[in-house]
């Protein structure tokens, strides 16, 4: 009977040590401060950096109504190192780095270079690396370009012209390209203007900041009256690193298109029919009457139609802009209301493309060769 006794009372004295030890193994790793969370990685490929020069800056930024900042880069840099480089580094904000929704680069001949984006931090900028096609050796110089584009770098907002209330687009954002690099030269920035909007402010630094015409703002490093180089990334214009510009657009809003299903379908006979459902979202803070995508100069029989039947008021017209294409426009008031902000709209685009652009013939096969992407828009998609 003791003997009974001692076992139960073992057995229960470690059975409530193994609880107590399974309560601080389970829990102790649930608490763990935000400090345990890794810092970002460091970037470290800065060596011979001082002995790389810019010798030439072309940048040209396009604002979309529709939301969306394109970035055009042109860039020639000079290697005074004593060995070869096959790489540089290019710079973007860390707070604009989940808005940057596409990123490239290429030669001169249009050769496309190898991009790797590691998320390397180096102060307050991530570091992207493009990799040349062959090593760069000294004394020599290269130019590329290189391209880039944003969301949410555009905000919308309701205001006044005198009495009358209108909607205003603002952006602001470096003037320069971010370099970890000294540079010198021809050095300009180029704004061009939404279509159909108006210029209400501009940052102007120094002698920079021209107005052109009525569609472009022109920054010309050669205008400024104080610096005549840029120390790496814009150091030497302090806090006039960035511009602000912006425009009145009152028949224009954010738009975005929430998904595309597309189908292109191949006969027998070798006709070609493009089918695309489309779900256009206004993202924005104004009505929405028309919409806007490019179609191949070549397409015919287009037709615009939802569940309810034809969209009416749809016009085709060959691009002024782009040889390649026509400029399709849908006039959502002519027998569809107008998309009001945070409404949607989904609508078929269906046209057909010649068989003889697209299809060879090779005795008894056929052979298409067809680009999958042949409308283009304007608007952010996300699927």
């Amino acid at each position: 009977m003791q003997r009974n006794r001692f076992f139960i009372i073992l057995i229960g004295f470690l059975s409530v040590m193994i609880v107590f030890s399974a309560i601080q193994d389970d829990f102790s790793d649930n608490y763990q401060p935000y400090s345990s969370v890794e810092d970002p990685q460091l970037s470290g490929t800065l060596e011979g950096a001082d002995n790389l020069l810019v010798t030439g800056i072309t940048r040209t930024t396009n604002l979309s109504s529709y939301g969306l900042v394109n970035i055009k880069d042109r860039l020639t840099i000079l290697n005074n190192n004593n060995n070869p480089i096959n790489s540089i580094l290019f710079g973007v904000k860390v707070e604009d780095s989940n808005n940057l929704i596409y990123f490239n680069a290429y030669g001169e001949t249009q050769n496309t270079l190898l991009i790797e984006r590691s998320h390397e931090i180096m102060d307050i900028y991530e570091m992207i690396t493009i990799y040349f096609d062959t090593p760069l050796l000294p004394s020599q110089e290269i130019t590329f370009t290189v391209l880039h584009s944003y969301t949410n770098l555009i905000f919308y907002q309701l205001g006044y012209i005198e009495e009358d209330l209108t909607q205003f687009l603002v952006f602001q954002g470096p003037l320069f390209p971010l370099l970890p690099y000294k540079s010198e030269g021809t050095i300009i920035s180029n704004y061009l203007l939404p279509q159909g909007s108006a210029l209400q402010y501009h940052t102007q630094i120094g002698g920079m900041g021209t107005p052109v015409g009525e569609t472009n703002v022109l920054y010309d490093l050669e205008y400024d009256d104080k610096i005549n180089h840029l120390e790496p990334f814009l150091l030497n214009l302090d806090e006039n690193n960035e511009t602000t510009i912006s425009v009145s657009a009152p028949l224009t809003s954010k738009i975005e298109i929430e998904k595309i299903d597309k189908d292109i379908y191949i006969s027998p006979w070798g006709t070609i029919k493009n089918v695309e459902e489309i779900t256009v979202v206004n993202a924005g803070i104004v009505e929405i009457a028309r919409l806007f995508m490019k179609i191949p100069i070549n397409a015919m029989n287009v037709k615009v139609y939802d569940d309810l039947g034809e969209v009416l008021g749809v016009s085709v017209i060959d691009s002024i802009d782009d040889i390649s294409t026509k400029d399709v426009s849908i006039n959502l008031y002519q027998n569809r209301v107008l998309l009001t902000p945070a409404s949607k709209f989904k609508f078929f685009l269906e046209y057909h493309l010649p068989p003889e652009a697209y299809i060879s013939y090779n005795w008894l096969q056929q052979s298409i060769s067809i680009n999958l992407l042949t409308t283009k828009y304007d608007y952010l998609i996300h699927e």
